[in-house]
């Protein structure tokens, strides 16, 4: 029925604006009641469960983005252009134990048992770290403390590598890195390895090592091993900038005058086919200078070899005169 309107309709009590109902038929119960929302009753009563509460849902709420297999829940911190964050007041439990990047590939898993956290995938640190009790600083950028118990090792840096060489010549190295020096001001010193061992307690110290390496060789067979090192000085590259002065390997003052006994250099007996305490090589088919290991030297000989020219020279005493002598080898 159309025309003039056969009813008006006004909010209860008066409120709200009238507005016109010109078909019975057409006029729903809501229509003949109020329109403004905030006046409607058991607003606050929680009978939509399809409907998420943002002040709270007693037992919680599940937020699910989609019904179709692979579907997606998306949250956007705004409509606007310029974005700001998506925001977790609490902690943040993932069920799954993933966290992915863009093209869903998973970076970060956390799980219960051991390992807990697995990165996949590059990681960079462009600021500051630290493992264990240790603070960093602007002068560390990973800095690890470990507070030991009895009967312990603590290791600041533990580097095991196992290798499978597949074909061709593979290199394995345990621990890497680099230091380099750019920029103003000028820099007084670059090491590319520096380890400094402190005993600051007044209980009692055994043995302080700047530095230790160990040689160990576990394959079982026959297998060849054609060199094995314990400190390798390679080749110097002076492309640029040459030094004044450059040493292999520099000892400095190790000793004070408290301590009885100081040597800056030491080397235990060595055993082998050949052992020697000591070899400088020299451009020719013999060392220039070479010390041997082994046993005491008996009677007149002596363990010290010396070059002269191309020729080898053993440091003798003469029985006669009790001189010391050379022979050429």
């Amino acid at each position: 029925m159309v025309g003039t309107p056969l009813l008006t309709c006004r909010p209860a009590g008066g409120a709200g604006t009238p507005f016109a109902c010109s078909d019975l038929n057409a006029c729903s119960l809501a229509a003949l009641g109020t329109r403004d929302h905030h006046l409607l009753t058991g607003l606050a009563g929680d009978d939509h469960a399809q409907y998420a509460i943002l002040a709270g849902r007693a037992g919680g709420q599940t937020a699910i983005g989609d019904t179709a297999s692979g579907g997606h829940l998306t949250l956007q911190s705004t409509a606007h252009a310029t974005r700001g964050y998506v925001r977790a007041q609490d902690d943040v439990q993932l069920l799954s134990g993933y966290l992915r990047d863009s093209a869903a590939n998973a970076r970060i898993q956390l799980a219960t048992a051991t390992p807990h956290v697995t990165i996949t995938g590059d990681l960079r640190v462009t600021q500051h770290a630290s493992l264990g009790s240790a603070t960093p600083s602007t002068q560390n950028i990973l800095s690890i403390a470990d507070t030991l118990t009895a009967d312990q090792y603590s290791y600041a840096i533990l580097a095991s590598v196992i290798g499978a060489r597949a074909s061709g010549s593979n290199i394995i190295y345990g621990v890497t890195g680099s230091a380099t020096a750019s920029g103003t001001p000028s820099v007084a010193t670059v090491a590319g390895l520096y380890f400094q061992a402190t005993h600051a307690t007044p209980s009692p110290c055994a043995v302080l090592v700047g530095s230790q390496v160990a040689l160990r060789s576990t394959a079982p067979g026959s297998g060849v091993l054609t060199l094995a090192t314990g400190v390798l000085v390679p080749a110097a590259s002076w492309v640029g900038a040459k030094p004044y002065t450059a040493y292999g390997i520099d000892v400095q003052n190790v000793g004070h005058a408290s301590i009885p006994t100081v040597t800056g250099i030491r080397v235990s007996n060595q055993l082998g086919g050949i052992p020697l305490l000591l070899s400088l090589e020299g451009l020719y088919s013999f060392p220039y200078f070479q010390v041997e290991a082994g046993a005491f030297p008996t009677g007149n000989d002596s363990k010290c070899i010396v070059a002269f020219g191309d020729t080898p020279y053993r440091f003798v005493r003469n029985p006669g005169t009790g001189a010391v002598e050379t022979v050429a080898i």
